[in-house]
């Protein structure tokens, strides 16, 4: 009977340490169970943030693209600006040496023709005393008129072309 009682001693001892080991068990498992619940919300929660990642990186992609069109338009217009620029500074090159040329020419010419209606009125005025001895009036007032202008007396000339 000794034995019979030792024996059931050592079963209960033993049915109770697996009742304290399942009781372990069970905890883990519903700790386990929680942790798996936590980690399932946190990856939903990771995924939904992934997602809006992508849906904004790809927003962000649509905005450089446009970006990118808009700039590569910006260019163009800059360098036919640029080529227009350089057309037109050529242009402006070219007139402002014509109407340096031309000036110059015109300047020639008033001072040829200047001289052409000096010779000729002289050769009126000498005409005229010729005839009566004096110079008339309309001849003495237009080589005082050009006599003023020659020595600036009527004011500066206006210029006819800036340079």
């Amino acid at each position: 009977m000794l034995s019979l009682r030792q024996e059931v001693d050592r079963l209960q001892a033993l049915a109770e340490d697996t009742e304290d080991k399942l009781h372990v068990e069970m905890d883990l498992r519903v700790k386990s169970d929680v942790f798996c619940v936590q980690t399932s919300t946190e990856l939903h929660q990771a995924q939904d943030r992934i997602d809006e990642l992508r849906a904004e990186r790809l927003k962000l992609l649509e905005w450089l693209t446009k970006a990118e069109a808009t700039l590569e338009s910006h260019r163009e217009v800059t360098a036919s600006l640029e080529r227009r620029l350089v057309d037109t500074n050529a242009e402006a090159t070219t007139a402002r040496r014509q109407l340096t040329t031309d000036r110059e020419r015109l300047k020639a010419s008033l001072v040829a023709h200047t001289a052409q209606l000096d010779r000729l009125r002289r050769q009126l005025a000498d005409q005229d005393r010729g005839q009566s001895g004096a110079i008339p009036a309309r001849i003495q007032a237009l080589q005082d008129e050009n006599n003023k202008l020659a020595s600036g007396e009527l004011g500066p000339a206006a210029p006819l072309c800036d340079a």
